[in-house]
């Protein structure tokens, strides 16, 4: 509704999972309710070239459920727990960094192969994984990197299956992959255990097809190292 980024959503997650991690309060539903807006408000600060004023906070998304006064308090308070440090990194930061550093790398690969239209989907892709992960609260004890590369290799399985791909471009994604998987120093077991944790939420929630039709089915990383 106000053309905020896409890292303004998962900033305002993250700072809401970190409030409530670190917080000593009792919240209510209220609380809850607030701190959402603030968090929504804070990252859009943040992010945001044309960030949310104070009257789309409290008027047309709060409904003038809470005053400024009270939006203003929870501001400070969350602030105040973080040493007005606010800069997480999220799964979303570490999915575009390894994505970028692909496309940078290997243009003329890309570019020979003709799978610029690819890499755009299995971006898009992966997005949606990011946004999803977001919704499981299994997720937040992870390490954001293992949680990018769980999400990329995903987000293959997912564009590989519903998607005519042609071997050479399959299997420079794979070798990419298995190189990602390496590269980053993690065990294998370790990724292997947060990919599957993704699948799982994935294929269990309620209704997915209805969210998108082309994401419907995983494989296993297993499969895709052998």
């Amino acid at each position: 509704s106000y053309s905020s980024e896409p890292l303004s959503f998962f900033l305002a997650v993250e700072i809401m999972d970190n409030y409530l991690q670190k917080t000593k309060k009792k919240l209510n539903e209220k609380d809850l309710h607030l701190l959402g807006l603030v968090s929504m408000y804070l990252s859009s600060k943040m992010e945001d070239i044309i960030p949310l004023h104070m009257i789309h906070i409290k008027k047309k998304i709060g409904h003038d459920k809470f005053t400024e006064e009270q939006i203003l308090m929870m501001e400070r308070d969350i602030l105040s727990l973080f040493d007005w440090d606010i800069v997480f990194i999220t799964t979303y930061d570490a999915v575009k960094i390894f994505l970028s550093d692909f496309y940078v790398n290997n243009k003329d690969m890309i570019h020979n192969l003709k799978m610029k239209v690819i890499c755009y989907d299995l971006e898009i892709i992966a997005i949606f994984l990011c946004k999803l992960v977001c919704l499981g609260e299994q997720f937040f004890k992870y390490n954001k990197c293992i949680l990018a590369i769980s999400v990329i290799i995903a987000s293959f399985d997912i564009f590989r299956s519903n998607y005519n791909v042609s071997k050479e471009a399959e299997n420079f994604l794979r070798q990419w992959l298995l190189f990602l998987v390496k590269e980053s120093k993690y065990p294998v077991d370790n990724v292997t255990k947060v990919y599957n944790k993704i699948c799982s939420f994935y294929e269990n929630i309620e209704n997915i097809n209805k969210v998108s039709s082309s994401l419907c089915k995983l494989y296993n990383l297993r499969d895709l190292i052998k």
